[in-house]
């Protein structure tokens, strides 16, 4: 979804109507002043809003302004254009059971659209380019603390053993890709049962513990994509992302952005 945001009325400018009329023994004279106004009309259009970037949410909070929040103890400062916050979280700690966030890739800064008003993973900005290839949007769906031996947390590698363990499979094939995730997919599978997804693991005794699952290239789809469960074992922190599938090889870089954005974002707690 494309945002439109409204011209600033801090000049005046001439409108189509107010272009001077030339009448047939007096165009050399008004030709120049045409040019001018019409100049002057460009101008205004590309300097009054329309080239202007984004520095402000929906409800008018100023995106670098950071907001408190407390996730399952740990707490952090962030930044509202990675959040949205509501004004009334302003001064004072939200307690949150999981957080929510967005950021662009490479460059891991916050996205100039409101989140879920755009669909797919590189959204216009009001004043920036067209988003180059290679640049998209991650949706860091959920980020929580969990201990690894928290009888209630399904880990990736426990949910890698309940998907090898359905009934009536039994066998699965692996294979190492060049990325660092190993693909799974059940040997012998049916003609008549097309998979609808292509699986991935993290390798074992890593950091992180993760598990993929990504769009079947076979299938068409508006926004092909990725999500992804990981375990962040220092951190003691588990995520669940989504980002476009033909950046599934970006993933050890993703996670990183997700683990220094985190890091960053507790120091600025800690600084008084």
């Amino acid at each position: 979804m494309i945002e439109f945001f409204p011209m600033l009325e801090s000049e005046s400018r001439p409108s189509l109507r107010e272009l001077p009329y030339c009448p047939g023994n007096a165009v050399r004279q008004c030709v120049g002043t045409i040019i001018c106004t019409l100049l002057v009309l460009v101008w205004g259009a590309t300097s009054n809003g329309l080239a202007q970037t984004r520095t402000k949410t929906w409800q008018g909070i100023p995106l670098d302004e950071p907001f408190s929040i407390s996730v399952s103890g740990i707490q952090l400062r962030i930044p509202a254009g990675y959040i949205w916050p509501d004004p009334a979280a302003r001064h004072r700690i939200t307690e949150r059971p999981a957080l929510t966030f967005q950021f662009w890739m490479p460059d891991r800064r916050w996205p100039e659209v409101a989140p879920y008003s755009y669909s797919g993973f590189q959204p216009p900005e009001a004043g920036r380019p067209t988003p180059p290839r290679g640049s998209y949007i991650v949706n860091v769906i959920f980020l929580r603390a969990v201990k690894l031996d928290d009888p209630q947390y399904v880990s990736p590698a426990k949910q890698f053993q309940n998907v090898v363990s359905l009934a009536g499979i039994t066998s699965y094939s692996f294979e190492r890709e060049a990325f660092g995730l190993i693909r799974f997919w059940q040997h012998n599978r049916p003609a008549d049962q097309p998979e609808h997804v292509l699986d991935y693991r993290t390798i074992d005794g890593t950091d992180p513990l993760g598990l993929f699952w990504c769009t079947h290239p076979r299938l068409s789809t508006g926004h092909p994509n990725c999500q992804g469960e990981v375990y962040l074992m220092p951190e003691e922190l588990a995520v669940r992302l989504q980002f476009p599938r033909n950046a599934l090889s970006d993933w050890h870089a993703i996670v990183r952005s997700v683990r220094e954005l985190v890091a960053s974002w507790r120091q600025a707690a800690q600084t008084p």
